[in-house]
């Protein structure tokens, strides 16, 4: 990745007279302007331009526009009519074959930032690659390569380079090598020489996170400074922590937080957090405030859970479980706030989102509750409807006991329901997503009048499954009238309890992720991918809760092949929207795989199941959705469930693994599987 210097999309134009001559194609990022011709790219920005060029690059190599984008440019400059230039058309890559003999040298863009790959025909040498800089170069001790100072610094992320065998991509180990003061190239591993080699830094960091028992990432977020933070539960007692408020565990599991370098080198601090029994974040259990301060939802049955004074709920519930909510400071030294939340019977939170005036703050929290769960005055519902209900409750964390809670009330139908995903908006209404279970002769989750989705149809597709709910609620205390929106969406998935991820826009829509294995499934006329395509597919469902009827069905599609796939993690950016989950393979005659793009990291499915990130762009034509889509894992098995994304289209993604041989970084702080499952986190520039 040559230059980060804009979130928004970086578009290739081919010089037709707006440009210098010698320019063959030109974009434009915040505070840049990149020419390009041949092997050579000039950056041009306020303080200066810093130039980087292929050594030796043949001067007949051409740039050749790849990937043809909608939309166009208009130069009305001057007032001579003659001279403005009409349909610049727009490029998303660029190629230049030949660059030096048997390699091509493609420009891309992604997430606004200028990349390039180099690709080496069968038998081409990469010793011969030599790249110029304007300046001196050095490398960190992360394998990142540097050139220029202040604002005109650039950073070359660590490359990875890999070979096609059979179908499947095999890493190639790689690294920057400096041949002079102000020139580079690549030292490369072992590697079939009859088969063509692709150099291209696209993995940011990979890490593996556990000990010699079961580890589990459930969520993950970027801190201000880009550093992610996680949070999980944990039954190994040798669980790396660091810096630790809790430094060893409790009981039989913990739940733990931890916080990892933006670069994935250095455990800034870990935690356990948890009493003598046993204790999780579950679900979307992580948020932060704009202090950095980590807000944790989850499970726990100790009768020690670790409280602070002023709690909301001081004391276990007296049921099989209690839902509990932490305040952890920034540096994970300490407790600003925790409290137990739970009535006689089994309740447990899984979601979590901060809703914040000024220096007002509140924590929104889903989950499910059965009978006897506390509720507030003027709730939407006081009682369970079913053998449990999904939960919203809105805690003031101000230390100061009973009167911390503002709301508490739960959702249902007649049977089950859980709260699995949770967002709040600036009106501080709660967006929330989860499960409910539909029999027929029982009553169904309650719809409004205005969803695009009224009452649930279980037995026009199975007298007995589960399907997924969003519902909007205003916290007011004014009993039904708290309910703003409510709808289902059609599912008949069986017993099938994934978690559902929400995401919400500016606009108010609600963006909602999980799997289905509904071949009727809703989707829209402008979907990526319409129809179902195997056992379960993954789908993006958007909704917009101010639209009535079927017109608040904004957009949805599926996403998947003929094996398995679900999207647990949702995130929202620069126009785009960012998903992941995990896919398996199929193991059917007639395999249809999961969707990559020609630049993912991993293409191919390296064990029966991956975690999985997708990027679509929902602006664009259905076919031209999905601008980017990758699959990561090992040779025994990933799960993905938790995303996050910055404003500069970074993402993280989480979940846990048991594979050995996962695509671990260099300058990892754990690059060792220890056993059982193993949490795993890695971010993708």
């Amino acid at each position: 990745a040559l230059v980060s210097q804009s979130p928004a999309p970086l578009v290739f134009e081919p010089n037709h007279g707006q440009s210098a001559s010698g320019c063959e194609f030109l974009a434009r990022a915040a505070g840049a302007t990149l020419h390009l011709r041949g092997g050579t790219a000039e950056i041009q920005q306020a303080a200066g331009t810093t130039t980087l060029r292929v050594v030796g690059a043949s001067e007949s190599a051409r740039l050749q526009a790849e990937d043809r984008l909608p939309g166009h440019s208009n130069y009305l400059i001057g007032n001579d009519p003659t001279r403005w230039l009409h349909d610049v058309p727009h490029a998303g890559s660029l190629l230049a074959r030949d660059v030096l003999p048997g390699i091509d040298l493609r420009w891309r863009s992604r997430e606004g930032r200028l990349e390039y790959d180099l690709l080496l025909a069968a038998h081409a040498d990469p010793n011969a690659i030599r790249m110029q800089a304007t300046g001196p170069v050095h490398l960190d001790e992360h394998g990142r390569l540097f050139h220029g100072s202040g604002a005109q610094r650039i950073v070359h992320a660590a490359p990875v380079a890999w070979q096609e065998r059979g179908g499947e991509r095999h890493a190639v180990a790689v690294a920057f090598a400096i041949f002079a003061p102000d020139q580079f190239g690549f030292t490369v591993g072992a590697h079939d020489a009859g088969l063509p080699l692709v150099i291209d830094p696209v993995l940011a960091f990979g890490t593996y996170l556990g000990g010699a028992g079961n580890d589990i990432v459930y969520d993950c977020e970027f801190d201000a400074a880009g550093n992610a933070v996680v949070s999980g539960l944990t039954s190994s007692v040798d669980f790396p922590t660091a810096n630790a408020m809790q430094g060893a565990m409790g009981g039989t599991g913990d739940a733990f937080a931890a916080k990892i370098s933006a670069d994935g080198s250095t455990l800034l601090w870990s935690t356990y957090l948890g009493g003598s029994g046993s204790d999780a974040c579950d679900g979307y259990s992580l948020a932060l405030d704009s202090t950095g301060r980590v807000f944790l939802s989850g499970i726990t049955i100790s009768p020690d859970f670790p409280v602070t004074p002023g709690a909301c709920q001081p004391t276990f519930g007296g049921g099989a479980a209690d839902g509990f909510f932490a305040i952890l400071a920034a540096d994970g030294s300490h407790l600003d706030y925790a409290t137990y939340f739970g009535g006689p019977n089994q309740d447990e939170f899984r979601g979590i989102a901060i809703h914040q005036s000024g220096s007002f703050q509140v924590a929104y929290i889903t989950g499910t509750g059965n009978a006897g769960f506390p509720t507030t005055p003027g709730a939407y519902r006081a009682t369970s409807a079913g053998a449990n209900d999904a939960v919203l409750v809105c805690i003031a964390p101000n230390g100061g006991g009973a009167s911390d809670l503002l709301y508490s009330t739960l959702i249902g139908g007649g049977v089950s329901d859980l709260g699995w995903g949770i967002a709040v908006d600036g009106l501080g209404h709660a967006h929330c997503t989860g499960t409910t279970w539909q029999i027929d002769g029982y009553a169904r989750f309650p719809t409004t009048p205005n969803a695009f989705h009224v009452g649930a149809s279980a037995s026009k597709k199975k007298p007995n499954c589960y399907m997924h709910f969003y519902a909007r609620i205003a916290p007011l205390g004014q009993g039904a009238a708290d309910l703003r929106y409510a709808t289902i969406l059609e599912n008949a998935n069986g017993n099938n309890l994934s978690p559902s991820g929400i995401a919400l826009g500016a606009d108010g829509r609600a963006y909602l992720c999980s799997s289905t294995g509904d071949t009727t499934y809703p989707t829209t006329t402008n979907a990526y991918q319409p129809s179902h395509k195997g056992g379960s597919d993954a789908f993006l469902t958007v909704i917009d809760p101010n639209l009535s009827g079927a017109a608040g069905l904004v957009y949805s599609t599926l996403l998947g092949g003929t094996g398995g796939e679900g999207a647990y993690g949702v995130g929202l950016a620069n126009g785009r929207v960012y998903l992941a989950g995990e896919s398996t393979e199929s193991t059917s005659g007639r395999s249809i795989l999961f969707p990559t793009t020609a630049d993912a990291f991993q293409r191919l499915n390296a064990g029966s199941w991956d975690a999985f990130v997708a990027i679509l762009d929902l602006t664009r034509p259905a076919s031209q959705q999905l601008i980017y889509s990758t699959l990561f894992g090992g040779s025994a098995g990933e799960t993905g469930r938790c995303l996050a994304v910055n404003a500069l289209g970074s993402v993280l993604a989480g979940g846990w693994t048991r594979s050995a041989d996962l695509p671990v970084s260099a300058g990892a702080f754990d690059r060792t599987y220890s056993a059982n499952n193993d949490g795993y986190l890695f971010r993708i520039d």
